[in-house]
Formats: C-alpha cells, sequence, structure tokens
C-alpha cells in the first residue's frame, strides 16, 4: 500500500494524498447515479417512480462512546453509508475503517508503542472461521479477495467448495496463520500488517502517516 503524505496548498480537512493519487471529499461517502433530468443526485428503484436521496453519513450520527471518549458502539442503521474513497482496492477501504477487525478475529498481544513518532497500537491478530453453534460469528472481511489479514479464512470466504479457481491444499498450507496489526491511535488509520510466518508476499503492507489536519 502507498504511504500518505503532506497535502499542499491549503487542502480541505477531509483530503488526504497517496503517492502520485489525490482523493479529495467527506470521508464516508459514495457514488450515486446522476440524472440529469431529476438536476441532482439519487437513485431511481425501477418501476416505482420514487426517489431515494443518498445515504446518511456517519459524520451526521453520535455513536455511543465510552467514558473515555472512545466508541463503544458503532451505529448499524441500513442507511448509514460507511464505504471511504475507493483507491486500487477495497483493501485500502478497510484500511481507513477496520471494522472488520473488530469481530471474528482473535486478538492477543496488545500493547502500545511509537512509530515513526506517532502512538500507535499494535496486537496480533488472526481470523477465525464460522463456527457450527453460531453462524456468522466469523471473520467478515469487508471484501474477501482483499482483507486485511489474508489468509485461509479470507479464501474460504472468497471461493465457494468445489470452485475451480480455489487455492490448492498446498498454497492454503503457506498461508500466514496470524499477523501483527498495528493502527494509528490518533486516526485509527491501520498503519502496519506483517504477517507472522507463512508466505508474506501477497500481503504485508505498510503506511506512514505525515501529517493529520484537524480532527471533528
Amino acid at each position: 500500500m502507498p504511504s500518505t503524505s503532506p497535502l499542499p496548498d491549503s487542502p480541505g480537512p477531509d483530503d488526504f494524498r497517496a503517492e502520485r493519487h489525490v482523493e479529495t471529499g467527506v470521508p464516508y461517502t459514495r457514488s450515486v447515479l446522476t440524472l440529469p433530468a431529476l438536476g441532482a443526485d439519487y437513485c431511481l428503484p425501477p418501476d416505482t417512480g420514487q426517489t431515494i436521496a443518498s445515504p446518511v453519513t456517519p459524520q451526521s450520527v453520535e455513536p455511543v462512546r465510552r467514558p473515555d471518549g472512545l466508541v463503544l458502539e458503532r451505529p448499524g442503521a441500513f442507511e448509514i453509508e460507511y464505504d471511504d474513497p475507493m483507491w486500487e482496492s477495497y483493501r485500502w477501504v478497510a484500511m481507513l475503517d477496520p471494522v472488520e477487525l473488530s469481530q471474528g478475529v482473535d486478538v492477543s498481544e496488545a500493547h502500545a508503542r511509537e512509530r515513526f513518532g506517532r502512538l500507535t497500537w499494535t496486537a496480533s491478530v488472526w481470523a477465525l472461521p464460522e463456527s457450527a453453534e453460531d453462524a456468522g460469528d466469523g471473520y467478515d472481511p469487508r471484501c474477501s479477495c482483499c482483507p486485511l489479514p489474508f489468509g485461509a479464512v479470507s479464501q474460504a470466504l472468497e471461493f465457494a467448495t468445489g470452485d475451480h479457481r480455489a487455492p490448492s491444499q498446498e498454497e492454503v498450507a503457506g498461508y500466514p496463520s496470524a499477523y501483527w496489526v498495528s493502527l494509528d491511535v490518533q486516526t485509527g488509520v491501520v498503519v502496519d500488517v506483517e504477517p507472522q510466518d507463512g508466505d508474506q508476499s501477497r500481503t504485508a503492507f505498510t503506511n506512514e502517516i505525515h501529517e493529520v489536519g484537524p480532527l471533528g
């Protein structure tokens, strides 16, 4: 993954830069179909003659917070749109909003450290398969083709049983079983994903945050 870097010429508070690439606009937005005849952005359901406005942004919804100010419960209404601007793949989106690491994963050895001069939380993380007792309790990536902890669990979600494109048992045996995952404390952005074992060719990435504008 490319690193973020300072923005030039008085950027807005919600702009960010990736190496050789700039996305602008408020994070957590999505593209909608523009119908010129309506004069605005709307999604038009078939055969209804009605219009549906763009979804609610997370910035407009106040979450339930813990006494220390961290989010205790993430608003989960269907109309709230959590997609960030995309660059190359959904792994970029997951990096900016790593909600997939909040359930269906085992986390251990969590600790704080300084990384590139910024306070960072690091932990050992591995994805869990769905259990037979509680369907839906396993790892649920934003996109199984580009998860944060790539491995046997994400590949099982990506390929149905019997799919001729599925990896061989030998390939799966070589996948990492666990990762060191690091989050920037101030922004919540994933800044490092490092396999602890297995094939590291497609799984590791690292970011360095050079500048953070006013939050909130």
